[in-house]
């Protein structure tokens, strides 16, 4: 075993130096990464409609954004206007390489953040699914796989 400079020593002595007492303990704290969600994700890139709800004039807005990847429980969208946290938008899509017509489901916002380019990132889970509607989305993200 190769000598330790003394300031080494000082410090371990003090308490400012922790070793592992096993070469095994660090092999224990490895951890085990878990995929928690409840449906897959594919990275799908089309163009996503979005109504809100204006209060001051009791008026829905429409206006557009753009998904980053979808799941048969919600998608991930790129929008340049900023959404409160737990609100709810409509959002209506169609999937690539699909003739059928729109999508439509009622969302809550879940998770915003900021990109460093400004744009903002929604993560939109659906609320309200009509049984064909999702098995689409969910064939569309099965195939996808």
């Amino acid at each position: 075993m190769a000598k330790q400079p003394d300031r080494l020593k000082k410090a371990k002595k003090a308490g400012k130096i922790q070793q592992a007492k096993h070469a095994k303990t660090k092999q224990a704290k490895k951890k085990t990464i878990v995929n928690r969600r409840k449906y897959s994700r594919v990275d799908t890139s089309v163009k996503v409609r979005i109504q809100k709800y204006n209060k001051e004039d009791k008026t829905f807005i429409t206006d557009a954004g753009m998904s980053k990847n979808v799941s048969a429980g919600g998608l991930l969208l790129a929008y340049d206007k900023l959404l409160q946290l737990g609100s709810f938008v409509m959002v209506s899509f169609t999937l690539p390489g699909s003739t059928d017509e729109e999508l439509d489901f009622v969302g809550k916002i879940v998770r915003v953040e900021l990109m460093p380019d400004g744009i903002y990132e929604y993560g939109i889970m659906f609320m309200r699914k009509t049984p064909g509607e999702y098995e689409k989305l969910h064939q569309y993200v099965f195939d996808a796989l």
